[in-house]
């Protein structure tokens, strides 16, 4: 029925049943799901020509693809010029780090000490083009800056390039090809972003486009003879899909390179600047595509280059082999039955999403447990990419609807009448956002600089109380704030040093009489549950953990009548603890990667998400444009 009234959405859902399967390893159902897309939809140019490329992965003649690494943090990461190593971000202290891709071997290029000793950090490194020198970005915690630092690759005491409190986020993009300059990107405190080149011997900076602070020019690529710069900006300022632009490197002209309805993004320039790979999402997996290049304009249609999942293109290395990552997270949502009184399961948890599975998060009931709401993650908005779709489900009829929100969804809660959602948006605008259930329509209610994560609602809907971290100068803070909806008024309830501690997920007693928030401490590695009145007052303790825990805890929950907290444990188990205080108790629900959990009022069942966080993999694929980069 539905492929008779929907053939493309339908030959959609046939292909990307394809792709979790291979995800999963099942590569027979995974071939079979693919050819079912050829003989079934035939009329799907473009899902066809991604099942094609599925079924013809690796059997063309000279073509490899081969799996090099993975690790959970290789999204800042760069490949060096002749292919040998990898500097990338290490989530073990903060460093920047270098691997030898064939040996395995891995040295620190910066050495700044324990997580305990320090809160900075490196990323987006990038190497000059004779492999000696690597710039990079790093943050100081202390004074809440970006600076642009160089440090020799055979080793040497870090260069700080240019260092400024005028400077909110700085990513590094290349080198010139006489190694005198650095592009970067960069987001200002006045809210502005630019695109500029740095000296990297005084820093001076030239600045070659700025755009509004709503919109930031992703993955920046230099074409390889230095005449352009290609990047990725958003369409518009309430859509989170982004387009393909082409600016001369002088900052004289610029050209769309690639425009869409669909997200495109992470351009990467051939090695012999005729050809731009990019990753899309134009077919409902972001995968490899290219377009063909003169004089900084495109030349003829993007044509699909590898079929994903999840690709994200690093860049070519000077003998034309591309690198890219792939994600190998899977997210979906349960639902169970939980008796309130002694904390087992009645009923098992079952997969709540029926449509598209695999990449679903966060759910949360309605007031009167009738409806369900939670994100589905779909064109690869997982990963920062593409829009994240708001689902509403009945629980009684079982039907789904998607609203047509067209913002970057982050985390939900309801309205207590049930007219609509209240969104965080993490980039148009960052804020939060009143979407109506029914048309889909956003309004903001709250505007914040930063983006403001998993807010709470009073129970008669006039309260919204959230986190706020806000930084100037040497004065940093992270405050706990309730947001009166009626008259705009705000009152801080809570605040601490963002040195030294942070807040999570601010929750409200069922009586409204008080919140629940986590609390966690940077240089002991130490988190607590701490509960305080709503009207501001002393918190008190009501469960620590330490090192071992520290990225344990997900979301805590009320129960519905106000005796328990629940929490989660090592991202698999579910515990709770009276909220008076209380030796805390395990409970039957376990699973892997187990967050945010909800009860319905009854209290008696429990949606929450559960999946598998996998490693970021890298790629390497060798002989495959017959026609561009080093072959042709």
């Amino acid at each position: 029925m539905l492929a008779r009234r929907e053939p493309a959405l339908a030959a959609r859902a046939k292909y990307q049943q394809g792709v979790l399967y291979e995800r999963l390893g099942r590569q027979p159902e995974a071939q079979q799901a693919y050819r079912a897309v050829l003989t079934q939809f035939a009329s799907q140019a473009e899902i066809v020509a991604l099942a094609k490329s599925k079924l013809t992965a690796g059997s063309s003649a000279g073509v490899v693809a081969r799996k090099l690494w993975a690790q959970p943090s290789l999204q800042f990461s760069a490949v060096s010029p002749d292919g040998r190593f990898l500097a990338f971000y290490d989530g073990e202290t903060g460093d920047l780090a270098v691997r030898d891709l064939a040996s395995g071997e891995q040295r620190r290029l910066t050495n700044k000490g324990s997580w305990k000793e320090s809160g900075d950090l490196a990323h987006s490194p990038v190497f000059s083009a004779d492999g000696r020198q690597v710039a990079y970005a790093w943050f100081n915690q202390k004074e809440y800056v970006y600076d642009l630092r160089v440090v020799p690759f055979g080793g040497g005491q870090p260069r700080v390039v240019i260092h400024s409190p005028e400077i909110d986020y700085l990513e590094v993009v290349a080198w010139s090809r006489d190694g005198k300059n650095l592009l970067v990107a960069i987001q200002g405190r006045s809210g502005s972003n630019q695109i500029a080149w740095i000296s990297a011997g005084d820093g001076t900076m030239q600045v070659l486009k700025t755009l509004s602070g709503w919109n930031y020019p992703f993955k920046l690529g230099l074409s390889p003879d230095g005449r352009f710069i290609t990047y990725a900006s958003r369409q518009k300022e309430d859509a989170p899909q982004n387009d393909i632009f082409v600016l001369a490197a002088d900052g004289s002209r610029e050209t769309a390179l690639v425009h869409h309805p669909s997200d495109d993004s992470s351009p990467v320039w051939t090695p012999d600047g005729k050809d731009v790979v990019f990753a899309s999402n134009r077919t409902g997996s972001r995968s490899l595509w290219r377009i063909a290049v003169a004089d900084g304009r495109p030349r003829g249609a993007p044509q699909i280059l590898r079929a994903g999942p999840q690709m994200n293109p690093l860049g070519f290395t000077r003998d034309g082999s591309l690198y890219y990552t792939v994600n190998n997270n899977l997210m979906e949502v349960y639902s169970a039955g939980l008796d309130p009184v002694s904390g087992k399961l009645v009923t098992a948890p079952a997969v709540v999403p029926e449509r598209f599975v695999g990449q679903n998060s966060f759910p949360v009931w309605s007031a009167d447990g009738q409806q369900l709401a939670y994100l589905s993650h779909r064109d690869g908005a997982f990963y920062g990419a593409g829009a994240t779709t708001i689902v509403i489900r009945s629980m009684k009829t079982g039907e789904e609807r998607d609203l047509p929100s067209r913002l970057d969804n982050r985390q939900l809660r309801w309205f207590p009448d049930g007219s609509a959602l209240l969104v965080t948006v993490a980039r148009q605008g960052k804020g939060l956002f009143r979407v109506d259930v029914k048309t889909g329509e956003a309004k903001m209610v709250i505007p914040t600089v930063d983006y403001v994560p998993d807010p709470e609602f009073s129970r008669d809907g006039k309260t919204i109380y959230y986190l706020h971290g806000i930084g100037d100068g040497g004065s940093k803070s992270v405050e706990l704030r309730s947001f009166d909806v009626e008259s705009r008024q705000e009152k801080v309830l809570l605040q601490v040093d963002w040195e030294r501690y942070t807040l999570r997920h601010p929750r409200l007693s069922p009586d409204g009489r008080q919140v629940l928030f986590q609390m966690d401490e940077w240089k002991e590695r130490r988190q607590e549950l701490r509960v305080m009145p709503v009207e501001g007052g002393q918190p008190r303790t009501l469960l620590k953990a330490g090192d071992s825990e520290l990225h344990g805890w997900t979301a805590p929950a009320w129960s519905a009548d106000g005796k328990y907290v629940f929490y989660i444990r090592g991202r698999h188990e579910l515990w709770r603890v009276p909220s008076q205080g209380g030796e805390p108790q395990k409970l039957d629900l376990a699973f892997m990667g187990l967050s945010f959990p909800d009860f319905d009022p009854s209290g008696s069942r429990i949606a929450f998400s559960a999946g598998h966080h996998g490693n970021v993999e890298l790629w390497v694929m060798q002989n495959f444009l017959p026609d561009s980069g080093a072959a042709r």
